[in-house]
């Protein structure tokens, strides 16, 4: 339901594509981590195992490791945990947690997006094959940011292996104005169709953008992924203006935005 507050989502896709799993989790936030109990104080003890292997050098050069000068200190990673659930901490291996640490630190307390590849990632049969890609989203809703994402991963052609969401509460501000959202975590591991490459570039300045855009330039982009996130939107603008000249009463602004995502159109709007 549209008035439940989405706070986990996890999608889960066969090896044979032929059965899929969505779990979504509604209500009230899961419990934040406080690393009191068994699970908790494993976890902590693993995360703190892992930033001194990093500490000492043991990781320099090997890929999809954080440099040891982007470690946190052990007081910064606390209060990090503190703001995160139970859930999401003790299910992420330590290597994972590091990075989407210092990924949604770069973005929480303002409205800006970051994102993440991690090519070659071993996943199930795929090994090797398959992408993990990681949208940090700061002052954004759960729901929101699964839909845009999801969306622009199928506008670039990617098959969806699974996604994870998770929301990472802000750090205690003094700034005035409303509060924010929190960071909202997604992780999604994808993998292109056989012999298509992906263009990383392109798709990680959609993921930066499609928080910014409303549902008609995200709908036209679905509808004609030539398009891309940016020429959609335009496109979109642009009908509206239209109907400042137009007087008709089959001519609102939902009809023809409707109008336009019939593939007829699709030569037209590609020339625009």
């Amino acid at each position: 339901p549209r008035e439940a507050e989405l706070r986990r989502v996890l999608v889960f896709r066969s090896a044979d594509d032929r059965l899929c799993l969505d779990i979504l989790e509604t209500g009230s936030a899961d419990a934040p981590f406080s690393g009191e109990d068994v699970e908790q104080k494993a976890a902590l003890v693993a995360l703190e195992g892992y930033a001194a292997r990093l500490r000492a050098g043991e990781l320099v050069g090997q890929s999809n490791h954080v440099p040891p000068s982007a470690i946190l200190s052990d007081g910064e990673v606390a209060k990090f945990l503190r703001r995160c659930s139970t859930t999401y901490v003790c299910q992420h291996e330590p290597r994972l947690l590091y990075k989407q640490m210092l990924l949604t630190q770069s973005v929480a307390g303002t409205e800006d997006v970051a994102v993440e590849f991690e090519d070659g990632y071993e996943y199930g049969s795929h090994n090797g094959a398959a992408t993990l890609i990681t949208v940090a989203l700061g002052d954004s809703k759960p729901r929101r940011a699964l839909q845009g994402t999801l969306a622009t991963l199928d506008m670039h052609g990617l098959q969806v292996e699974r996604v994870l969401v998770d929301m990472i509460g802000d750090p205690p501000s003094d700034k005035p104005g409303l509060p924010s959202a929190g960071v909202t975590l997604v992780r999604a591991i994808v993998r292109s169709p056989a012999g298509a490459v992906a263009d990383n570039t392109q798709l990680a300045n959609d993921l930066r953008r499609f928080k910014w855009l409303d549902d008609s330039a995200l709908s036209l982009a679905a509808a004609h992924p030539s398009l891309g996130l940016e020429r959609a939107e335009s496109t979109a603008a642009l009908a509206t203006l239209s109907l400042a000249l137009l007087d008709h009463p089959l001519l609102s602004r939902n009809n023809m935005l409707s109008l336009l995502e019939r593939p007829a159109f699709a030569p037209q709007l590609s020339a625009l």
